[in-house]
């Protein structure tokens, strides 16, 4: 007989089954339901009686005759017995008389009628049981009695995601012929359809509510390994962890069965639903429990929301379930026993609460991945205990707290354990652990972990494969025990107390691949066996105590990638490392290296990153070695003492994004092959001795974002070519010779945030195109040989935070515009030949302006405005060697008590009387005693006195 799990699922279409024969049955109008005929009444006969049945209450049929035959046999057969104990002159001879004989044939004649007529009535019923099915009228009532409890008060809501998936299943044209199964699996998969935006959002949804489509034949969407988590749950879906092939397909939903007689294929119950990273949005609907048989569901990367169903708790058979990076919330409904639930894998949602009772039943579970949500437990679930199954553990980026257990030495299981970036977990690193034999990545890193590293995890822990416990509080050395760790792969402790010196045991590390020991406090020299790890990929040492010379034998590790040993204190020549060729970046900044920069470094054709500032490296850039570096993105050499001319081979580093050549001593002209640098973003040629005029070709590198040639003997004219650098956010043209006017191109700079010219020959005047540039921060173009006046527009670059003219010609007044600079914080313009007032409207720059210098500009003269009482803000007033005169007001005195005044220049002016007691409070004070302004306890006479200390600190008479 066919079995009714696999004809549930059969239907007519795509995977038709073949109907049982059944016995004929009357003709039925459209929509009648076949009745049974009326079973025959129970005679006296069968109730006890004597009467025997007769034709018309027993059932003409080939059952019945049976029937007959089997009682014919059993009267047969109890005559031989009569007949056997009169041939042995048995005792009971006479009692079975002729009468005794007839009344005995004639109670099995009444048994035999009343089997016959019960077997009549269940045949009949069982095919009225098919003919009914078969015949059954699907419509909402009848889903209605199908579906559970919370689906059918999702019916109510007429715009619920439930009422539209059972609008659809009842549209079907193969309404009526799917079997209850089918029907509620169809309707499950359209309410997760409709629940999760399908319609409007999924990548992919091919075939889905499609009627001429199986449900089983539905695109899904099956998860691609990207990360190490995903080839971890690819492993655990039955698949190769190392595979790392693009375009995987996820197993079929359904499984092909074979049923009948005839060994016909069907495709059995849903069992595998893959939905990764395909737009899914919403909650997740309860209705996915109604997919009884599903062993997989595995919903990463969308966008689900809301709590998870408990309705999921009673999926038995379901084996994986994975729900990572979306945005649910809540706490986690416990499984109910008994479940088949081997991976959980929830990690990246905001679920909240503590874990405990949630796992008592998950007994099965293997993989247990809950990291990056919000957990908070005041120490790790003492029920982890019970899963002795377990293989894998991550609890990270939660907020667990408390002492790292000893109890999970009784998962024996346990191979992968990571309790990272809970930032709280705290105690010692447990030496009990130890035991945990079969343990291979161990994950602590970013917590307040302290201790130092057992000395015998070396020999208890041999199979450990990865180690990470970086940003915690472990000091200690390293143990040598650990060289017994043969399998190492991962040693990462960086930002951690570590001291003392590297064991030599690890040379017996040949498997390792990182090891990242930055910001410890590790001493010694790098011991020679570190050649002897062939397959390190990554070595980090920066920011320790190192020292002494760096060992040839790092010449060895040719499958490095990323060499970073910066800030420690080697010293000595770089070593010949030119046959590390797979080297992505090389950094040995700020240390003592000396010598000449290898030639060899040439050869490292795939480094991108060179970083060797703060050292004592020497002599010329080697021309051959850039020959090679045309991959090369950053190149920062500053803080050294490189001389000679910059080759014109600096122009094939075609790829080069950050030239940083500052603090060293190149000279002579700046090559025009520079320009060839179309990709360079970042120019810094600071404090060097390059000469000449800058080349106009760097007015082609279109990238460039900041130009650095601050003191240098660069000369002539400012390259007009420079307006063109449209991505152009600061110019640092300070201290050289550049003479000449400000090019007006640089008007079209709208990007540019500080340009800075001071300490040149520059003349003409301040050009009104600043007023353009409405994201600038800063302009300096102090000391140099501007003339004319200030220009009006310049308010309208509202960006400005520092406005410095000082030390030029300028002339006229000071523009009561100037008052409307919204966010200025310091303004100088000292030095200059400015005359008139100081506006009153700078006043208006009350929650801003800082520093305010008009220093040295004889004209000047007028009154000091009381608005200057206004800056709230205003920490340093300069304006002495100016015509100022009257009083100090009393609003600006004020400021020494309710502002941040403390810098309050104003000697050589013309200001007189009592300086107000408020101003005593002015931490530096410099006024001019000439027998008009006194104050602070000190008297004056008619003499040029200067106080510039605080009076009540040290009173002072001011005497002729």
């Amino acid at each position: 007989m066919m079995d009714a799990s696999i004809n549930s699922y059969s239907s007519r279409g795509n995977n038709a089954r073949a109907r049982p024969a059944f016995l004929p049955v009357q003709d039925l109008e459209e929509g009648q339901v076949p009745v049974a005929p009326t079973p025959p009444a129970p005679t006296d006969a069968c109730l006890g009686g004597l009467e025997a049945p007769t034709a018309e209450n027993t059932a003409n049929s080939e059952g019945d005759s049976l029937i007959e035959q089997v009682g014919q046999d059993l009267l047969d057969s109890y005559d031989r017995d009569v007949n056997k104990e009169d041939d042995n002159g048995d005792e009971t001879e006479g009692k079975y008389d002729d009468e005794a004989i007839a009344e005995k044939k004639k109670q099995i004649r009444n048994a035999m009628g009343c089997f016959a007529a019960f077997a009549s009535v269940v045949i009949i019923t069982i095919v009225l049981i098919f003919l009914l099915r078969d015949k059954r009228h699907v419509d909402e009532v009848y889903m209605r009695a199908l579906v559970p409890n919370y689906t059918l008060w999702a019916f109510n809501d007429t715009n619920s995601s439930q009422s539209e998936a059972l609008q659809w299943v009842l549209a079907d044209p193969d309404l009526q012929e799917y079997p209850d199964g089918r029907l509620l699996q169809r309707l499950a998969l359209a309410t997760l359809f409709h629940a999760l935006n399908g319609t409007s959002s999924w990548k992919q949804a091919d075939g889905w509510l499609n009627y001429s489509h199986h449900e089983c034949e539905w695109t899904t969407a099956p998860l691609q390994p990207k990360s190490v988590h995903d080839h971890l749950l690819l492993e655990a879906l039955g698949g190769d962890q190392d595979d790392v092939q693009p375009g995987r397909q996820a197993p079929q939903p359904c499984q092909l069965e074979v049923v009948g007689d005839d060994e016909a294929f069907v495709l059995g119950p849903y069992e595998h639903l893959e939905l990764y990273e395909n737009h899914l949005v919403g909650n997740l609907p309860p209705e996915v429990a109604i997919l009884t048989a599903l062993k997989t569901l595995v919903l990463d990367a969308n966008s689900l929301t809301g709590s998870l169903p408990t309705e999921i708790r009673t999926m038995s058979k379901l084996e994986i379930l994975s729900l990572r990076d979306n945005e649910l919330t809540g706490r986690l409904p416990g499984m109910e026993k008994p479940n088949n639930l081997k991976t959980l894998v929830l990690s990246g949602n905001q679920f909240t609460g503590t874990l405990g009772p949630e796992l008592q039943n998950i007994t099965h579970i293997e993989n247990l991945v809950l990291d990056r949500n919000k957990f908070q437990n005041a120490t790790l679930p003492t029920e982890l205990d019970l899963l002795s199954r377990l293989e894998w553990l991550s609890l990270s980026g939660n907020a667990f707290h408390g002492a790292l257990p000893n109890n999970l030495t009784s998962v024996g299981t346990l191979k992968r354990l990571d309790l990272s970036v809970n930032h709280h977990l705290t105690g010692t690193l447990p030496a009990s652990w130890e035991f945990m034999e079969n343990l291979e990545e161990l994950r602590l890193d970013t917590n307040s972990i302290s201790g130092s590293i057992p000395h015998h995890w070396g020999p208890g822990m041999t199979k450990m494969v990865a180690l990470q416990l970086a940003s915690n509080k472990i000091h200690g050395e390293i143990p040598s025990t650990l060289g017994q760790w043969t399998a190492l792969r991962e040693f990462v402790a960086d930002h951690n107390d570590l001291y003392g010196p590297l064991p030599h045991t690890m040379g017996a590390w040949t498997d390792l691949e990182l090891l990242l020991l930055n910001s410890n406090h590790i001493t010694g020299l790098m011991p020679s066996e570190i050649g002897l790890l062939t397959k390190l990929e990554v070595l980090r040492i920066s920011n320790n105590e190192m020292k002494f010379m760096l060992p040839r034998q790092m010449g060895q590790l040719t499958a490095l990638e990323h060499l970073e040993i910066a800030d420690n204190k080697f010293m000595g020549e770089i070593p010949e490392i030119g046959s590390l060729t797979k080297l992505i970046s090389l950094l040995m900044y700020h240390n003592n290296l000396g010598g000449s920069i290898p030639a060899t470094l040439g050869n490292l054709t795939e480094l991108r990153t060179l970083e060797l500032q703060g050292n004592s490296l020497t002599n010329v850039l080697p021309p051959h070695a850039m020959e090679g570096w045309q991959k090369l993105s950053i190149l920062s050499l500053h803080g050294n003492k490189l001389r000679g001319p910059l080759p014109s081979e600096i122009g094939l580093l075609s790829g080069l994004e950050k030239l940083s050549l500052e603090d060293n001593r190149f000279n002579t002209s700046l090559p025009s092959e520079i320009a060839q640098l179309s990709l360079l973003v970042n120019l810094q040629l600071n404090e060097n001795q390059f000469s000449g005029e800058l080349p106009s070709e760097v007015g082609s590198m279109s990238r460039l974002h900041s130009v650095g040639i601050n003191d240098n003997h660069f000369s002539g004219q400012i390259p007009t070519e420079l307006g063109l650098l449209n991505h152009a956010v600061a110019f640092r043209l300070s201290t050289n010779n550049f003479n000449g006017t400000i090019p007006s191109e640089f008007g079209q700079l709208t990007q540019m945030k500080e340009l800075t010219m001071d300490n040149n020959r520059i003349g003409g005047s301040l050009i009104t195109e600043f007023g353009l540039l409405s994201n600038m921060t800063a302009l300096s173009i102090g000391n140099n040989s501007l003339t004319g006046t200030l220009p009006v527009d310049i308010v309208q670059a509202s960006s400005l935070i520092n406005f410095h003219l000082h030390g030029n010609r300028l002339n006229g007044t000071i523009p009561t515009e100037l008052g409307l600079f919204p966010i200025l914080l310091t303004m100088r313009l000292d030095w200059n030949r400015l005359s008139g007032n100081i506006p009153s409207e700078l006043g208006l720059m009350s929650d801003s302006l800082q520093l305010l210098d008009v220093s040295s500009n004889h004209p000047i003269n007028g009154t000091l405005p009381s608005e200057i009482g206004q800056l709230s803000k205003l920490s340093h007033f300069l304006a002495y060697l100016t015509h100022l005169h009257g009083e100090v007001p009393q609003e600006v005195a004020d400021l020494a008590v309710t502002g941040k005044l403390e810098n309050f220049h104003v000697q050589r002016t013309l200001l007189y009387g009592t300086l107000p007691p408020e101003m005593c409070e002015i931490r530096d004070l410099t006024f001019d005693c000439r027998g008009a302004l006194c104050g602070c306890h000190c008297e004056c006479g008619s003499h040029l006195v200067s106080v510039s200390v605080n009076c009540l600190e040290t009173p002072e008479k001011c005497r002729l």
